[in-house]
């Protein structure tokens, strides 16, 4: 698709613009911030392998999985220090 002058931006697929809808952030809590930028995260890298293969390079395989390691790991410790300065908020109620 050339977007450089906007051309066929029009003409995205159905399931291109699906993903890309489920990027949205539902609200500013933050399972749904983690859940668009994952998905977004993925859309990124599904579009960079079309440029990779076009430009015969594996850049998007490469960085695909650091970066999606460092997304867990991110949600991970946040997690982990909201449970340390909250911790009435990951207490069962009894």
């Amino acid at each position: 698709m050339e977007t450089k002058r906007f051309r066929h931006v029009d003409q995205m697929s159905e399931d291109f613009l699906t993903g890309l809808e489920q990027t949205l952030i539902l609200s500013l809590r933050r399972v749904d911030l983690m859940n668009a930028l994952r998905i977004a995260t993925t859309c990124f890298f599904r579009e960079a392998q079309h440029f990779d293969e076009m430009l015969d390079i594996k850049l998007a395989e490469r960085f695909e999985a650091k970066v999606k390691a460092y997304l867990g790991l991110f949600e991970m410790s946040s997690q982990k220090i909201r449970s340390i300065l909250f911790p009435e908020e990951t207490t069962l109620p009894r």
